[in-house]
């Protein structure tokens, strides 16, 4: 088994979370990104998540960061809750096609999303809730 080892204790710092998209009809001029773009009801959506904020801002050269890693750290999507969550810790192995082995730790915290960043087809329903 091929082990690189990285002459780094940390190689990257990656912020993940909610995934935008542009919007005119948004007064921000973005809007969050359901997985299902049908769904009406944003409390049982499950939107995508995407890499918000990294450091270093270029790969280095013998440990790219993987652009999915926001999946390790999000693996079921991100819901909408109308009750705050504790914040959570977990760590995660990535495992590359090539073998090549990703370590990581993930602290989850919980924000407050406002109605106006929901897609036009979910505002009546977070109005409801």
């Amino acid at each position: 088994m091929d082990v690189r080892e990285s002459p780094r204790l940390v190689d990257y710092f990656a912020a993940t979370g909610l995934k935008y998209l542009s919007s005119s009809s948004s007064p921000c001029g973005f809007t969050l990104d359901p997985a299902d773009s049908t769904a009406t009801n944003p409390l049982k959506t499950t939107f995508k998540a995407d890499i918000q904020h990294r450091y270093p801002l270029a790969n280095y050269e013998d440990a790219p960061l993987p652009p999915h890693v926001w999946m390790f750290c999000f693996p079921c999507g991100i819901s909408l809750r109308t009750t705050p969550l504790q914040p959570n810790f977990f760590i995660f192995a990535l495992t590359e096609l090539d073998g090549a082995r990703f370590y990581g730790a993930a602290l989850c915290h919980y924000t407050t999303v406002e109605p106006s960043l929901l897609p036009k087809s979910m505002e009546s329903a977070a109005k409801q809730n």
